[in-house]
């Protein structure tokens, strides 16, 4: 009787399963690590974030999801300014604020949707590109291509540092980042650390808009019979697809451009209807095919009618109410060149940098795939052609005020970008050759290739795992023991004066409405806050005189601590007599008004 090793040597492995299993196995293990070291509280109880991008990202998260979890009717009101409309897709701090519900500890609400998003789009990346190439090998490398993303900094790195006696200590161990260097201009910053990690309606949208795709892809192109499986499944599409606008606004653009493009297929595929008058044509053949022909007309057509009606179900009324709200602040802006005239640099020369030959290959592959499938030609020409829009877009107009955000659509080229290379390169791996040497000189170069693209997101994407060498408190003690202080002893409706760092405990923490938060997210959100800035100002430096701003904005509470003093120049001591102290810490004082 065979033991177990005899067994398995009988049972061989193949090669490829063992690939995918490490591909997922590693993923798994990275986002696992990393999610469980990105928040913890320190020996002195301070809560401590282990990325730059959580410490800036996730206050405005946790502004949202606590304000969702204890204000009511807290989507048809802003957490970021009063008298103010919600404006960012919420439904990935909405699962946060079910989660506080729930009684599960705070920040764990926030931790754990981000890590099973990160793992969804590990999974997700993998089948879609799986559906449209169905190889796996493809798919694995195609998958790592996009989450490895990165441009030529790491080899400025080597070029600086090669001869230094330090150059493998600091090789094993960086202490920066090179997908992104400020003042070379490299601003491409690798899709790990900048958007799966930081943006959580990207963590979200990004995998259920994945998921559509490669419901649809098939279904789009392969031209299968209508069914109830396939009609259910568009429908699943077309729903997850009508859900993106509170989800991840950015997702949903992306995906229109790419579904109506994918439709022309639909549109311009030859449909073979009778060229004389039907009728006419039906007497003729002694038979009524008006029945027939309609049948053919909606086998072909289904796909794209399914989605547009499911979709559109969802997604017009969102639209109207809560997107609609954002494109009406003139947030589109013509703006040539993307980031590259700020740094007075060639467009070539920028996303050199950036992204090193990822964008030419990419165009390069297509053209091959062009040429290769002559047969295929406008399949082939409608699959990719959006994502290279995408990119052309992103270089030709800002879809909001700040100007890296257009990354967010970039991303969404990258996943083209890094299936067509994907492809391309395992074409020229497998290609049989006429000399064994000239076989092994092309693998070579390839593996090069492959190195030299994806090296500086390598370095990056350890770098995020090096928490314990760059942290950053978010909050200290005495900020979450007053943030349990007011939670537990304040009404939760009640409206608040407090300072406007981004990361404060007041508004971050409680769920209560401030009248003004951060004026980056202000900004960046379309709100016009001008004027409440000027009256947050006047009532700290002039509380005597601000009786009528203390009424106009119905302020209950006032919140003085070093941000306040510092920034925004409280003079406490010039606070009106209804003013009083019910609540001191060391550093903290919380004034009540009377009213």
């Amino acid at each position: 009787m065979p033991n177990f090793f005899q067994t398995m040597k009988m049972r061989k492995i193949p090669k490829i399963q063992l690939i995918s299993f490490l591909h997922f196995f590693l993923w798994s293990t990275y986002f696992t690590y990393f999610w469980s070291h990105s928040l913890w509280f320190n020996k002195m109880g301070d809560l401590v974030a282990g990325q730059i991008n959580i410490w800036g990202d996730w206050a405005a998260h946790f502004t949202m999801g606590s304000f969702l979890a204890n204000y009511p009717q807290a989507i048809n009101h802003s957490p970021f300014i009063i008298n103010a409309k919600f404006s960012y897709p919420f439904l990935t701090n909405l699962i946060s604020a079910w989660l506080i519900k729930a009684q599960v500890p705070f920040f764990l609400t926030f931790v754990i949707p981000s890590f099973l998003g990160s793992i969804a789009i590990v999974i997700c990346l993998y089948f879609f590109y799986k559906t449209v190439f169905k190889s796996t090998a493809i798919a694995i490398l195609a998958s790592n291509f996009f989450l490895l993303n990165g441009g030529i900094g790491f080899w400025y790195f080597v070029k600086n540092n090669f001869f230094q006696p330090n150059f493998f200590k600091t090789l094993s161990s960086p202490i920066e980042q090179y997908t992104r260097v400020d003042n070379l201009g490299i601003k491409w910053i690798n899709v790990i650390d900048s958007m799966i990690i930081p943006q959580r309606a990207f963590n979200l949208g990004f995998p259920l808009a994945l998921m559509a795709l490669s419901l649809i892809f098939p279904l789009f192109f392969n031209k299968k019979k209508p069914s109830k499986k396939n009609v259910s499944l568009l429908t699943i599409a077309g729903l997850l697809i009508g859900l993106l606008p509170i989800i991840h606004t950015h997702s949903f653009l992306a995906v229109v451009i790419i579904i109506s493009l994918w439709s022309l297929y639909l549109i311009l595929a030859p449909i073979q209807l009778p060229t004389k008058n039907i009728f006419t044509w039906a007497l003729q053949k002694n038979q009524f095919s008006i029945k027939q022909e309609a049948i053919k007309i909606w086998s072909h057509f289904y796909p794209l009618l399914i989605v547009l009606i499911s979709s559109l179900m969802i997604a017009t009324p969102l639209f109207l109410s809560f997107f609609y709200r954002q494109v009406s602040q003139h947030f589109f802006k013509y703006y040539p060149g993307w980031l590259a005239p700020e740094y007075h640099l060639n467009w070539l020369i920028f996303w050199w940098r950036n992204w090193t030959v990822f964008p030419l290959l990419a165009f390069v592959a297509w053209i091959y795939q062009l040429i290769k499938k002559k047969k295929h030609r406008l399949q082939i020409f409608l699959i990719w052609s959006p994502f290279f829009l995408l990119f052309a877009l992103a270089n030709l107009i800002l879809f909001q005020p700040f100007a890296w955000d257009n990354t967010k659509i970039i991303s969404w080229a990258s996943l083209g970008f890094s299936g067509l290379n994907a492809w391309f390169i395992y074409q020229l791996w497998q290609k049989k050759y006429r000399y064994l040497w000239l076989k092994k000189m092309i693998r070579l170069l390839l593996i090069t290739l492959i190195i030299f693209m994806t090296m500086s997101g390598i370095n990056d994407v350890y770098y995020q795992l090096l928490t314990q060498k760059h942290n950053y408190i978010m909050y200290s003690t005495e900020e979450i023991s007053l943030s349990n202080w007011v939670k537990a002893n304040t009404d939760k409706q009640a409206i608040w004066l407090t300072g406007t760092n981004h990361n404060h405990w007041l508004f971050n923490l409680t769920g209560r409405q401030a009248v003004m938060t951060f004026p980056g997210w202000l900004w960046t959100h379309g709100y016009n806050y001008t004027q409440t800035e000027v009256d947050v100002r006047m009532m700290y430096q002039n509380p005597e005189i601000s009786g009528q701003l203390f009424k106009k904005y119905n302020i209950d509470y006032i919140v003085v601590g070093p941000q306040e003093k510092a920034d925004l120049g409280a003079q406490p001591q010039n606070f009106p007599v209804n003013a009083s102290i019910i609540h001191q810490t060391q550093n903290y004082r919380i004034y009540q008004l009377s009213k």
